[in-house]
């Protein structure tokens, strides 16, 4: 019994252990660059991520981010803008604390943006972030990562947001995103921003989208999401300063002319002022390619089309809005949007076996995996310009049969003809066109053949 009560001991010291987030880390920007004497658009955006790729959540009231501004520029003018899922804890107009409220999850980023005013005309002076935490440091935190800082100026002439030395009010790219600002002020928003119509602001952040970097707030920047290329993350086209004509706008986007902003799943505006692009129930910010001297760093499926514009995250040839809004089997209880049937903490959309069956989910759906590598077809699959396989009906999605009407389509139903038997155990494994386990050589897959042993009597009767 002691050595029972011991073993119970260890193994829940491990899921402790293993429950607190590995590395969290700060990164602050100030947006826009510079700012008038008197104006109110002052903007810094820090971003707090879990980004160790571990399993791990932050807990609730972990994290601490402290942002503290110079009081000869600002006074004391400092105010949350946006604090989704942090609360307050101390502002004294110039350093302002935070307390996260929701658990932030391996590999996602939340977002927070205070305003200030100009007061002082000065700088560039320095803005500083920490990332503290409520008792001990979250188990094999980077140090490295718990600083960030930028710097803030006031200017006493005209605003030049983006510092190309052509002011705003004859800058047609006021921020040198690449997209015209005639583009950015007039854009519709995404379904869950109301801000519309000219001079638009699509996150509600107080910044218009002409002067911002990242109009919906969902952590890609608007050069990315408009095709362009940012190296060094600035938002801003290119590496660096870039080379403007004399209208201020870059000559890499589209040779001066602006950049065109796509619009993936032709709802909701452009991908930049929309915080869903693809359509596909998940925000861009957790299902984002953001891109890096031209490497997509999250792109799942390695069909070098973003998560965010990417219908088929996977190549499984089930299209993301299907796996996405599943209903799932009876043995498992999460479902709905952004669905993960089995609960591994991977969602359908990016899981090749979505039920845990040990069966890959393009077979549930009708398709051949030669390889059982979890995609449609050998090898890495043709593609069409979303990311959909043309292997999977020319590129439309496969559509998953529902062989027992029942617990949602077979790839996220555990036992997909109802006989009381788990399909892992009950199954045809199609390896280039062969069935592997049919019984009774019907040519129908045990795991969907209602009379496994053409006996006449079906299995719910025998099982």
């Amino acid at each position: 019994m002691k050595f029972l009560n011991n073993l119970v001991f260890i193994i829940g010291l491990f899921y402790l252990t293993q429950s607190k987030a590995q590395d969290v880390g700060i990164s602050i920007v100030n947006q826009p660059e510079s700012i008038t004497q008197g104006s109110t658009l002052g903007r810094i955006i820090i971003d707090i991520c879990n980004n160790d790729g571990g399993t791990a959540n932050a807990a609730i009231g972990k994290l601490r981010p402290q942002i503290s501004l110079p009081s000869t520029l600002v006074g004391t003018t400092v105010v949350a803008k946006t604090n989704e899922g942090w609360e307050i804890l101390s502002n004294n107009g110039t350093t302002i604390r935070f307390q996260n409220t929701i658990a932030l999850s391996p590999g996602e980023c939340s977002q927070i943006v205070i305003g200030y005013t100009g007061e002082t005309v000065g700088g560039p002076l320095t803005v500083t972030g920490t990332l503290g935490f409520n008792g001990a440091q979250t188990s094999g935190n980077s140090t490295d990562n718990d600083n960030s800082s930028t710097s803030i100026t006031i200017t006493s002439g005209p605003s030049d947001t983006d510092g190309d030395g052509v002011v705003d009010t004859t800058d047609l790219d006021d921020d040198n995103d690449g997209i015209l600002d005639t583009v950015e002020e007039n854009s519709a928003c995404g379904t869950t921003i109301s801000s519309t119509g000219s001079n638009t602001d699509c996150d509600g952040d107080g910044i218009p989208n002409s002067l911002d970097t990242d109009s919906d707030s969902d952590g890609i920047k608007d050069v990315i999401e408009a095709g362009g290329s940012d190296p060094d993350d600035d938002g801003k086209v290119g590496s660096g300063n870039p080379t403007i004509n004399t209208n201020g706008v870059p000559t890499d986007a589209n040779n001066g002319d602006g950049l065109t902003p796509p619009n993936t799943d032709g709802t909701n505006g452009a991908d930049p002022y929309d915080k869903d692009s693809d359509g596909d129930g998940v925000n861009d910010g957790i299902d984002p390619c953001i891109l890096i001297v031209g490497k997509c760093t999250n792109d799942i499926d390695g069909d070098n089309v973003a998560n965010a514009t990417d219908l088929d995250d996977d190549n499984d040839g089930i299209l993301d809005t299907v796996e996405e809004n599943s209903s799932c089997g009876t043995t498992v209880v999460s479902n709905g949007t952004n669905a993960d049937c089995d609960g591994d903490g991977t969602p359908n959309s990016q899981d090749l076996d979505s039920d845990n069956d040990g069966i890959k989910d393009v077979i549930e759906a009708g398709a051949l995996d030669p390889d059982n590598d979890g995609r449609i077809g050998s090898g890495n699959p043709t593609i069409n310009t979303k990311g959909v396989p043309t292997a999977a009906n020319n590129g439309n999605g496969l559509t998953p049969p529902n062989t027992d009407n029942t617990n949602g389509a077979d790839p996220y139903d555990t036992d997909s003809d109802n006989d009381g038997v788990n399909d892992g155990t009950d199954v045809c494994k199609l390896v280039a066109g062969g069935c592997d386990d049919d019984i009774d050589g019907d040519n129908v897959a045990n795991a969907t053949d209602l009379d496994d042993d053409n006996d006449g009597i079906l299995d719910t009767v025998e099982d």
